[in-house]
């Protein structure tokens, strides 16, 4: 997977970091362990040129997916801490302002469903305002738990909610889940978690909480490129500049067995974003 601005020298670094490129394949066992996700706490100057190398690499081979861990490494840093305080600053704008309207979609999927949903899931949380939001609008549901790569983050998120019904974890998402999650549960992905995941993991996702973990509701607010035709093109393709990835998400739902409850699109800041509620086939006829 490539990486979000890891480097923040701008051009200057994508040309240096590209006269490396002939350099890679001679440090086999650093390249190697920066793929695996084992990077020093406090990386060198070589250290971040190489990983922009190692991303332009991968990038011109097409396998860009093969560098999640690097991309798991990155989430992870307590560094990480500036950017979830930059993303909570648009909160007010992004979510209560626009992505707000997936809200009464999700409302909508749980009063259809004779399911008696047990626990709200937000995969991705960052600091937590949109769970938050969540638990308030959705009082029924007992239990609320947010899930973040950074444990830096997640010990901020316990100490700010306090007393109040949510649950924080630290982890791999995807893992997570699998270990602990359970039937009757809702699942909420939102502003762009899935772009820095591969299609191969959004897809062992959706068909773990669409079969094993069936019955669940799945609510996302997702990015995706403005050239990618979601009703012609199935796949996944990179974009923008921090080369993530556009995921044909309703395809991928398809595929899991997910039924499309609601779809629909904004435009925010100039970014295509796609709102879907979608219910495990096994949600209609429980055994």
């Amino acid at each position: 997977m490539s990486l979000p601005n890891v480097i923040r020298f701008g051009a200057v670094t994508t040309r240096l970091g590209s006269m490396l490129l002939p350099l890679v394949p001679l440090v086999p066992q650093r390249v190697a362990d920066m793929k695996a996700g084992r990077l020093p706490s406090n990386p060198t100057f070589i250290d971040h040129m190489l990983v922009v190398g190692l991303v332009r690499t991968h990038q011109q081979r097409g396998t860009l997916d093969e560098l999640t861990p690097l991309h798991d490494w990155f989430w992870s840093r307590e560094s990480v801490l500036e950017f979830h305080e930059f993303a909570e600053r648009r909160f007010e704008h992004w979510f209560l302002g626009h992505h707000v309207a997936i809200v009464p979609q999700i409302r909508e999927a749980l009063g259809a469903d004779e399911v008696a949903f047990e626990t709200f899931c937000e995969i991705g949380c960052g600091c937590g305002r949109a769970l938050e939001y969540m638990a308030q609008a959705f009082p029924e549901i007992p239990r609320f738990i947010g899930l973040d790569l950074s444990e830096a983050q997640t010990a901020r998120n316990r100490a700010r909610y306090t007393g109040q019904r949510m649950e924080f974890e630290s982890g791999d998402g995807l893992q997570w889940v699998a270990r602990h999650a359970r039937p009757q549960w809702v699942y909420f992905i939102h502003g762009g978690v899935l772009e820095f995941f591969s299609r191969a993991r959004v897809l062992e996702l959706f068909s773990l909480v669409g079969s094993r973990l069936a019955p669940s509701l799945l609510a996302m607010v997702e990015s995706v490129s403005d050239d990618h035709d979601l009703d012609h093109d199935a796949g996944s393709i990179v974009y923008g500049a921090e080369n993530t990835f556009s995921h044909n998400l309703i395809e991928l739902l398809r595929l899991a067995r997910f039924d499309i409850l609601h779809r629909s699109e904004q435009r925010v800041d100039g970014q295509r974003w796609l709102l879907v509620v979608a219910r495990s086939r096994q949600a209609q006829s429980p055994l």
